[in-house]
């Protein structure tokens, strides 16, 4: 959240959405979707945490009026600030800003998460899926990065996890709740989430092909490294010709289930 609203003296309390949801957690049931007014109740589960807060510029909302002024008027007319849910539910929430001009190739990552959830791989695959949105959605955008406190060894751990490469320290790089920052850069570009994407197909076709295989005993490639040769090439460029190769890798799979 960039900026604060005008908060009341006394806070106002919410129910976690936690209470509601059952654990072991499946990363399957992690998904985006656009935040709205209706999501005040939940929104204020972490909004008003002091320990999600620690490394944000906000401080903790004590208002349900002013976190729906907040929703209003910075998140409603944002391009890519999302929820992030668990079975439905908003748990969390995620932005990658929209610059113009020659800033228009990158965007900037942030996010928070109920303090209950930490720890669950839940924004690591929230990384995933927002940076694969505005990468589909943005073709001008070729760089997605993320400025990290350089204690919040957390966040740094979720932004590796994900793909993204740490280019360094920026020292003395802002003023956060009074105290000059040393922050970490990390960075992922519109190529290498498209390499990644590919090798986790592969990755997944090839581990079962080669089970079934052993289990079967069907006739067909020894794996599925042989594949034609006038097959797309994985080295190229742009999301067609690597989106055709996955889905060839798919069909090859298919072909031998």
């Amino acid at each position: 959240m960039a900026e604060d609203q005008p908060q009341s003296a006394k806070p106002e309390t919410t129910q976690d959405p936690a209470d509601e949801l059952l654990l072991p957690i499946s990363l399957s049931d992690v998904t985006l979707r656009p935040l709205t007014l209706d999501d005040v109740d939940d929104m204020m589960v972490w909004a008003s945490d002091g320990k999600v807060a620690r490394f944000c510029r906000w401080e903790p909302y004590q208002s349900l009026d002013a976190l729906a002024d907040y929703i209003r008027n910075v998140v409603l007319p944002h391009p890519c600030f999302r929820a992030i849910c668990l079975r439905c539910r908003p748990i969390g929430e995620i932005s990658v800003t929209e610059n113009t001009g020659g800033d228009r190739c990158r965007g900037q990552l942030g996010y928070v998460l109920v303090s209950r959830y930490w720890g669950k791989g839940i924004v690591t695959k929230a990384v995933e899926l927002a940076v694969a949105l505005v990468f589909r959605e943005r073709p001008e955008l070729e760089r997605a990065e993320a400025l990290v406190d350089v204690d919040n060894v957390a966040s740094q751990r979720v932004l590796a996890k994900a793909g993204f490469t740490r280019e360094g320290v920026l020292r003395k790089n802002c003023v956060l709740k009074g105290r000059t920052r040393d922050m970490v850069m990390f960075s992922l570009l519109s190529t290498e989430q498209l390499q990644q994407l590919l090798h986790c197909h592969w990755v997944d076709q090839v581990e079962p092909y080669e089970a079934a295989k052993s289990r079967t005993k069907k006739s067909g490639p020894e794996s599925l490294m042989d594949v034609p040769s006038d097959e797309p090439s994985p080295s190229v460029d742009g999301w067609e010709q690597l989106e055709q190769y996955a889905l060839y890798l798919k069909e090859l799979w298919e072909e031998f289930e």
